[in-house]
């Protein structure tokens, strides 16, 4: 019990020395004490391991901090940091939190580390986090526009990087890839074959796959809803220097009125506009109906923008909020 009292009144410059975190990670925690709780247990359960006695399965690496993750054939994460390899005791810290789970895969992307997981009752898991150390749960559920979609059949398997959208794509046990763009919200599932699959590879959009019998075979995982974000990720983005731009025709904008963007023009004023912006700005478009906003997204991204998205269509039913 005093224990636990000690636990609760701790503060996040009494728990984390300096040598541990950054001064940026000491500012995100000093904002967030709700997981001072969780960044003591860590520091209780965290211990320092030689790698040497383990087995290795991956190692992933942020170059410009200097901070890697290891995955052992066992299924547990370890984190480099300055004072050496520790164990990130994820089953410890997260007891109660998150389910008991066996860690397959991990990958470094998009700025941060990630750890795709098969929970006690088969199921995938995906965990994300910015050193290593302290983690939060990634959404597998696909959303449709009128309902929550299904999570996905089986357990992780691998976990792979799209660069062309920047997209995180996940192979589950059950037959299932899961496509995890930037925004949470527009996670698709593609259930590709029948097959219990034990390993996989990923090239230009194909993926080939390896069953319990070892016999392989080869998927596209292309998909045309790659391009699409919700609403609420293109209003956050606007509010860091992104674009919303209302794409309709002149004609149709007239009659059914304004919407709320940043910028409003006719499809034909699309080329003009795009030589006025940088190649990154992020640019998302709407429409009425979602089929002009994708065009216009797809254009924009193949004439180098990268960061264009659609946002779909204003009308109900028609984007994701």
């Amino acid at each position: 019990m005093e224990h636990q009292q000690q636990d609760r009144d701790r503060n996040p410059d009494d728990t984390a020395p300096d040598s541990m975190f950054t001064d940026e990670e000491m500012e995100f925690l000093r904002s967030n004490p709700d997981i001072v709780e969780e960044l003591t247990r860590y520091l209780d359960f965290a211990a320092p391991v030689d790698l040497e006695d383990r087995d290795i399965k991956k190692i992933c690496e942020n170059p410009e901090q200097g901070l890697k993750l290891c995955l052992t054939e066992e299924g547990d994460l370890c984190v480099l940091k300055e004072e050496g390899w520790r164990n990130v005791a994820f089953a410890e810290v997260y007891r109660g939190k998150y389910p008991p789970c066996v860690f397959q895969d991990i990958l470094y992307a998009r700025e941060d580390f990630y750890a795709a997981a098969t929970t006690e009752d088969g199921l995938a898991a995906v965990y994300s986090s910015a050193t290593g150390e302290l983690w939060s749960p990634v959404n597998l559920k696909e959303m449709h526009y009128w309902a929550d979609g299904r999570p996905p059949r089986g357990g992780a398997v691998r976990l792979f990087l799209e660069p062309c959208m920047n997209q995180i794509l996940l192979v589950c046990s059950g037959g299932d890839v899961v496509i995890l763009p930037e925004c949470p919200k527009c996670v698709k599932i593609m259930h590709v074959t029948d097959r219990t699959v034990t390993d996989a590879d990923y090239r230009d959009h194909h993926m080939t796959l390896t069953d319990e019998n070892g016999e392989t075979e080869r998927v596209s995982v292309a998909t045309k809803d790659a391009i699409r974000v919700s609403l609420s990720y293109a209003k956050k983005a606007c509010e860091e220097g992104g674009e919303l731009i209302d794409i309709r025709p002149d004609d149709v904008r007239a009659e059914e009125g304004p919407i709320p963007c940043t910028a409003a023009m006719d499809p034909e004023a699309l080329d003009d506009y795009l030589q006025t912006k940088d190649k990154d700005a992020r640019l998302y478009f709407m429409c009425s109906y979602g089929t002009v906003s994708d065009q216009a997204a797809w254009h924009a991204y193949f004439e180098g923008f990268t960061n264009a998205r659609s946002v779909g269509g204003f009308h109900e039913g028609l984007h994701i909020d």
